[in-house]
């Protein structure tokens, strides 16, 4: 930098009604050198060019001197008839400042600026006095080789193909953009939307005075870096906001209004579900949809747009994934055939009905920190949402279709095909062995069968007979303990897969920070023949883990028990989930159609809390103790070991307030 320079530059053009452009330019002169407070000689030159390189006007200003060595330059650049920039034509116009001291050059700047005119008009867009609607993807610029950001080559390629796929416009939503890349989207004809990296914001956080001011001063940096930038079309306040929340509502104003005069771009604000009341100073609030059914995502916006004449929606990010890869044709949910057919729709509705914009979530699959339950489960963390792949090849079916509505092109076929049973026959048939396997350890022996009727029907006299050394057979009951590790599993495996893409078990999960137990939940929901083998043994395990357990117990108190019968009472008072090996082989297929989901889940709820009564029934029997003494200890040891650890993760990651954010956003969905 040289002693004497140009800083502070801030350029804002402009098209009237007589098509004459305007630039505004403000810069001020500094000097790094004490002593030179009030240079002599200084004169600025300003020229403008074309794209071609063309000079098309030239301008000499003297600076006006303020104070301390401080020069200040305002001035206008008039062109008549400019040509515009659009999408379809990005002219641009390249300007240079030559800052000269006695004739001799001392500083240059050079930069771009441009014309177009782009309003709002009531619900809609206006560019160059023509209906105008964003058709956008969000774009993560990430090198998976490197595992870092892209180099301004690779960059520049990327970009170069999302415009040939037929988009207008790219969103920055999880990252920020450099420069170098505003830069490219201008020359190529691409809109940019840049959003303040804030993402499923909890409530609490809204009513911190502290974080808000600290997202207003970063919006503001934000907009400092990005406003001169002449593709840069609107401003985002973050995502995932609670739709109709008070506090976030209230946030999204605070941030608007710490913008007065700061900009005159759009602003915007993206919401799980439909905000029925813009918060003051948004041009738009965006609609966000994580595979919402089609139709109920149009019913939503209609409704809204029709009880709020001032309301202006936008499509904000469109997320489908299609973790079932290629099927017969889109009647199958999250397959390719119905990702592509849900975008279609979209373009379709955005088109006619004049709305004003539709973003898709991402336009590469992409890398995350944490794995994923929602777009299935991947060990390099994969989040498989992108309109491309993470090899980034031209060849889904997505990418066909989005391209071809964009470009009015060939239309591309999308296959109806048949619906398809997605439920794993190993379900059934593990359900079916352990039933067989049941049904002849119970007619094997009579003793053994009405040992069975007793443990289910009078635990406590069963319990009692096992404290007294009554005969009782150890090879069936170890039998049967393997049976019930099996049912156990099974039940829980069923579980697990229906809730495989579940954005609430996603979101809670996420909840708790914890890398390597959203690893292993993800795992375990995705992969069922695996997550039965492992929650087998680890049924196993439990059983006679919790035995010793039990029996370092007995060190408080006068009572001689013997490991076996607590291991025997801990067997047979999980008796139960035999019960449940008919509905284990029909319950993912009772899930997925979901009739009675809610009362399942209650009666599981229930027999989960019978099983423990039973358990330590078992213990108190065995024990020769009060009842009482054995829930009261339980409860507290319960409370110590599952309240201390919840505590732990609230303190460290506010897993409280995530969890009923998360809670929130899915009852918006």
């Amino acid at each position: 930098t040289p002693d004497i320079y140009i800083s502070n530059i801030a350029v804002s053009s402009k098209v009237d009604d007589a098509k004459k452009g305007d630039t505004e330019l403000n810069f001020r002169v500094l000097s790094y050198d004490p002593e030179n407070e009030n240079p002599e000689g200084l004169g600025v030159q300003i020229s403008l060019f074309d794209r071609s390189g063309s000079r098309v006007t030239n301008l000499n200003v003297e600076p006006s001197f303020l104070r301390g060595g401080l020069f200040e330059v305002k001035t206008n650049i008039s062109l008549d008839n400019p040509v515009l920039w659009s999408p379809a034509n990005p002219h641009y116009y390249s300007y240079v400042i030559s800052l000269t001291q006695n004739d001799s050059i001392v500083d240059l700047y050079r930069g771009r600026t441009g014309y177009y005119s782009f309003k709002k008009e009531d619900s809609h867009l206006k560019l160059n006095d023509r209906e105008f609607s964003f058709f956008g993807t969000g774009y993560i610029p990430f090198d998976v080789t490197n595992k870092s950001l892209l180099g301004k080559r690779k960059l520049a390629e990327e970009l170069k193909q999302l415009k040939m796929t037929g988009f207008n416009s790219v969103r920055f939503s999880k990252v920020l953009p450099s420069p170098s890349t505003v830069e490219y989207c201008t020359e190529l004809g691409l809109f940019v939307l840049i959003d303040l990296p804030l993402h499923s914001m909890p409530e609490r956080f809204a009513r911190d005075k502290n974080f808000n001011d600290r997202a207003a001063s970063r919006i503001r940096s934000i907009i400092e870096v990005f406003n001169n930038s002449l593709s840069v079309a609107a401003f985002g306040m973050g995502s995932s906001y609670i739709a109709n929340s008070p506090e976030h509502s209230v946030f999204i104003s605070n941030l608007t209004s710490s913008l007065d005069g700061i900009t005159d771009k759009l602003l915007y604000a993206s919401f799980i579900g439909t905000q029925q009341n813009i918060p003051e100073g948004l041009d738009f609030a965006g609609v966000e949809s994580y595979a919402e059914p089609f139709e109920d995502l149009i019913s939503e916006v209609d409704i809204a747009v029709k009880n709020s004449s001032e309301a202006s929606y936008f499509f904000s990010e469109i997320l489908y994934p299609a973790f079932n890869g290629g099927t017969d044709g889109y009647l199958n949910k999250f397959s390719k055939e119905a990702q592509a057919k849900y975008f279609a729709d979209l373009i379709d509705f955005v088109r006619k009905n004049d709305f004003p914009g539709i973003f898709f979530s991402s336009y590469y699959d992409f890398q995350g920190k944490y794995s994923s339950l929602f777009s299935g489960y991947s060990e390099e963390n994969v989040y498989r949402i992108g309109i491309l792949g993470l090899d980034k090849g031209q060849n889904t079916l997505s990418y066909k279709v989005i391209k071809s509505k964009l470009n009015n092109g060939e239309k591309v076929k999308i296959p109806l095909g048949s619906k398809s049973d997605d439920g794993p026959i190993l379900f059934i048939l593990t359900g079916l062995f352990l039933s067989i396997v049941l049904a002849l350890l119970v007619n094997s022996k009579r003793k053994f069968r009405e040992d069975v009727t007793r443990a289910l029907f009078r635990p406590y006299n069963f319990f009692a007979d096992i404290r007294d050394h009554r005969i009782i057979s150890g090879f069936h009951s170890n039998i049967l303990f393997l049976v019930l590790a099996g049912a156990h599993s099974l039940l829980v495996t069923n579980i697990l897969f229906y809730l495989r893409h579940n954005l609430l078990l996603d979101k809670a999960l996420l909840s708790f920070a914890n890398e390597p137990l959203i690893a292993t939940v993800s795992y375990l929901a995705w992969n069922p023949l695996q997550a039965l083998v492992y929650l087998f043994f680890a049924s196993v395990l439990f059983l006679p883990v919790i035995s010793l357990f039990f029996l370092s117990t007995t060190f408080f108190i006068k009572t001689r028990v013997m490991y076996s019968s607590i291991y025997y009472s801990a067997i047979w008072a999980f008796l139960p989930l035999a019960l449940l090996l008919p509905l284990e082989l029909v319950l993912y297929r009772v899930l997925v159609a979901s009739v009675a989901n809610l009362y399942i889940y209650i009666i599981l709820g229930v027999f989960i809390l019978w099983l423990t009564q039973r358990l330590l029934k078992g213990i108190y029997v065995i024990f020769d103790v009060r009842a009482s003494s054995v829930y009261f200890t339980t409860f507290l040891l319960v409370l110590l070991i599952f309240g201390g650890t919840y505590l732990y993760f609230h303190l460290t990651e506010e897993t409280t307030f995530y969890l009923i954010n998360a809670w929130k956003q899915f009852g918006m969905m």
